[in-house]
C-alpha cells in the first residue's frame, strides 16, 4: 500500500470521526434547555455561608445580601436586596427542521445557545412570574391542517399543535425556576411531544379572566 493511499485513508477516517461528533451535536437532545440555577427542590448541593454548588449540574450560585427592610407587620417575610451570581450563563433553545411530505418528512433538532439574563451577576430581591409559550424553548414545526398535505398523520395531535401552548414559571431571587400548574379546568397538553408536557392552552390573556 503506497503512502498516498494511506494518507487518503487517514483523511477519510478523520472526516468520519468529525462528522460523527457534529451529528451528535446537532441531533443530541440531552442538554437541558434552561439549566438549573439557584436552589431547586430535590437536588443535592454543597452549601456554605454565601455559595451553593449543584452536585448534578455544577452550577455555582452566590448570594450576597446588600440591604433589607424589616419584616411586614405580623409576619416574617421581608424584602432583601442581594447580589446574585449563577455560573450557568447560557440557555440552549432548540429549533426543529423538517422536510416536506415529498421527501418523507424527516426531521431533526438544532441546538442554539443563547446568553441568559439569569446567568452571571444580578442585583435582585424580587420574585417574577413569566408566561412562556412553548416555542420559546423548542421552536417546533407546526404541521399543516389535516385537510392539506401534512407530515402529522395523527389527526388529534395535528389539531392540538394548531394552538399555542404555555407554561407559567415562578423565578425566585436566586434564579431558580419553578413551574406553576393551574388548578382550574384548563386544557393541558397530552400529545406525543415530550417537550410540551406540562404546558396548557389558555392564559389569563386568552381567557380575559384570572387563573388559579
Amino acid at each position: 500500500m503506497n503512502s498516498s493511499l494511506i494518507l487518503r485513508l487517514t483523511h477519510f477516517s478523520i472526516a468520519l470521526v468529525l462528522m460523527a461528533f457534529c451529528c451528535a451535536t446537532v441531533f443530541g437532545q440531552g442538554t437541558a434547555a434552561r439549566p438549573d440555577r439557584g436552589i431547586t427542590p430535590g437536588a443535592a448541593y454543597s452549601v456554605s455561608d454565601f455559595e451553593s454548588i449543584s452536585l448534578s449540574s455544577g452550577n455555582v450560585n452566590l448570594s450576597i445580601p446588600l440591604a433589607s427592610l424589616p419584616p411586614i407587620a405580623g409576619g416574617k417575610l421581608k424584602f432583601t436586596l442581594s447580589a446574585v451570581y449563577n455560573s450557568k450563563l447560557w440557555n440552549i433553545t432548540r429549533q426543529e427542521n423538517q422536510l416536506d411530505p415529498f421527501y418523507g418528512c424527516p426531521s431533526w433538532m438544532v441546538d442554539q445557545p443563547q446568553l441568559s439574563e439569569l446567568g452571571g451577576w444580578r442585583i435582585t430581591g424580587g420574585y417574577n412570574i413569566q408566561i412562556r409559550e412553548g416555542r420559546e424553548d423548542v421552536d417546533y414545526i407546526v404541521p399543516q391542517p389535516p385537510s392539506g398535505a401534512t407530515c402529522e398523520s395523527n389527526v388529534a395531535e395535528n389539531n392540538r399543535l394548531q394552538h399555542a401552548w404555555y407554561r407559567v414559571v415562578l423565578i425566585t431571587p436566586d434564579g431558580a425556576e419553578h413551574d406553576l400548574r393551574p388548578i382550574d379546568s384548563i386544557e393541558t397538553y397530552v400529545g406525543t411531544r415530550a417537550y410540551l408536557w406540562g404546558h396548557f392552552k389558555d392564559t389569563p390573556q386568552t381567557l380575559g379572566a384570572p387563573i388559579r
